[in-house]
């Protein structure tokens, strides 16, 4: 906190720029819905693309919320212009959605 009481202008201009160009990339784009039976295992593949063309990608995944929810892998790689595909395993326990 105390660095950003002592940018300057320019500073703050580049990190405003920073943060306009990167953070829409972090909002999701859609919802992944997993149609299956309940206590029945499910899977879906998450697909992941690298646009940049020079440096490989490094995800780490975390998972938030609902334990139903697991993946085998806890990082996915991938490589310059490559598209990965990412499963992800759904043992639904409910047959609605829990309250909170």
């Amino acid at each position: 906190a105390d660095g950003l009481a002592e940018m300057d202008g320019r500073c703050y201009l580049l990190l405003v720029l920073h943060l306009y160009l990167n953070l829409p990339q972090l909002v999701p784009k859609t919802t992944i819905e997993f149609p299956s039976t309940l206590g029945v295992e499910s899977y879906k593949s998450i697909e992941l693309r690298n646009p940049n063309r020079r440096a490989a990608i490094e995800y780490e995944v975390q998972l938030e919320g609902a334990t139903s929810f697991s993946v085998q892998d806890q990082r996915v790689a991938i490589p310059p212009g490559a598209v990965a595909q990412f499963p992800v395993k759904v043992l639904p326990k409910f047959s609605h959605p829990p309250e909170e």
